[in-house]
């Protein structure tokens, strides 16, 4: 049975999460199975730069600390410990990422380094690319958010290690897996083919609404963790509401034979009341979703509000169908290009991006 470790905590104290976490590592045996490996590999999640009003995009940096200083106290060398993420593909360069999220102060308080999976190359692995530091002899740490997601529902551990894609893969698979189904299914087929040997969810502080960039933030109270992604994932969606067969990742993973479908829960913890994206329920579900024709008629899409834009012009970048253009000095989504992915909403860091309803919810007055 897959063990799955809770904890109601309303705090960033890192008293209360290291002793969590602690305890979870050794019932898991982590300090022992990592001592064994070359690097231990912190993977948080790392969309965009936080700032003081956004510091629930990413995983928090005290959750990434208490890490580090528990592996460091059990036997793991500093310089074994590497934190690593490639954020969204326009992000070629993670420095002021690393550093604005607290990072880089962990690195220089406790010598750890860190690692920017957008600069590397990639390997190919169960017809996957991903970055090329999966060569090394690793010891995987997935440290993820609970946050809403546009596309999948929720992101949480599995769709985290999208993250070791490089960027250019990154764009190319939302544009080839451009729908809910497609794209949940290669997410959970990352996740098979990367295997990360502990899983941890950072959600004391989370994001309802649009995210996983453009929600706001949410008093979720929980701490979460498990040596199988799969089955973390399933029950913190079951805590948001969700039915099993509702998040596709988890629903294909069952299928796939990666997940058995079950679990048990060691701790405390609560239902959570969060929003979900505004998105229509069968915007990208339908099975004829991947003609276009089809899409512009029921699928909701992005809608750049003029007055809030500050033109930095990421989401251009961001888009793989290169289906936004400047209009009249201001990005432009054109809707028949649009395979509705959500990356410009994610990339936005003015929340200048909302969705627009499909041409049926408009005729139908769908809310």
């Amino acid at each position: 049975m897959n063990l799955i470790f809770a904890k109601k905590i309303t705090s960033y104290n890192i008293q209360k999460i290291s002793d969590f976490l602690n305890n979870s590592f050794i019932k898991s045996d982590v300090y022992k199975d990592s001592a064994q490996r070359d690097i231990v590999l912190l993977k948080p999640n790392l969309l965009s730069k936080p700032t003081k009003e956004n510091d629930f995009v990413t995983t928090n940096r005290i959750v990434i600390e208490a890490t580090v200083k528990l592996l460091l106290a059990n036997g793991i060398n500093s310089d074994k410990i590497v934190i690593g993420d490639g954020a969204s593909a326009i992000h070629k360069n993670m420095d002021d990422i690393f550093e604005d999220s607290g990072i880089g102060e962990i690195t220089r308080r406790y010598n750890v380094k860190t690692v920017n999976f957008n600069k590397l190359g990639y390997e190919v692995r169960n017809g996957i690319k991903l970055t090329e530091y999966l060569k090394n002899n690793l010891f995987i740490i997935n440290l993820a958010k609970l946050k809403t997601h546009m596309l999948t529902k929720l992101t949480l551990s599995v769709k985290n290690l999208y993250g070791l894609l490089p960027p250019e893969v990154k764009l190319a698979y939302h544009s080839q897996f451009s729908t809910e189904d497609l794209f949940c299914n290669l997410i959970s087929k990352i996740y098979n083919a990367v295997s990360p040997d502990f899983n941890v969810i950072d959600g004391i502080i989370g994001m309802e609404g649009n995210g996983p960039g453009g929600g706001e933030r949410v008093e979720t109270n929980i701490m979460a963790c498990s040596k199988n992604g799969y089955a973390l994932d399933h029950f913190i969606s079951e805590l948001c509401g969700y039915k099993r067969d509702e998040i596709l990742f988890i629903k294909h993973a069952v299928k796939n034979n990666y997940y058995d479908g079950n679990f048990t829960v060691e701790g405390d913890y609560e239902k959570i009341n969060m929003k979900r994206p505004t998105r229509n329920s069968f915007t990208l579900s339908l099975k004829f979703a991947g003609k276009r024709f089809t899409r512009f008629l029921f699928s909701s899409y992005p809608k750049v509000m003029n007055e809030t834009c500050m033109k930095c012009m990421k989401c251009m970048k961001m888009c793989p169908e290169k289906a936004i253009v400047l209009k009249n000095g201001f990005p432009y989504v054109r809707e028949k290009k649009c395979v509705s992915c959500y990356c410009c909403i994610e990339v936005c860091p003015y929340k200048s991006i909302k969705t627009k309803k499909s041409a049926v919810e408009g005729v139908w007055n769908v809310k």
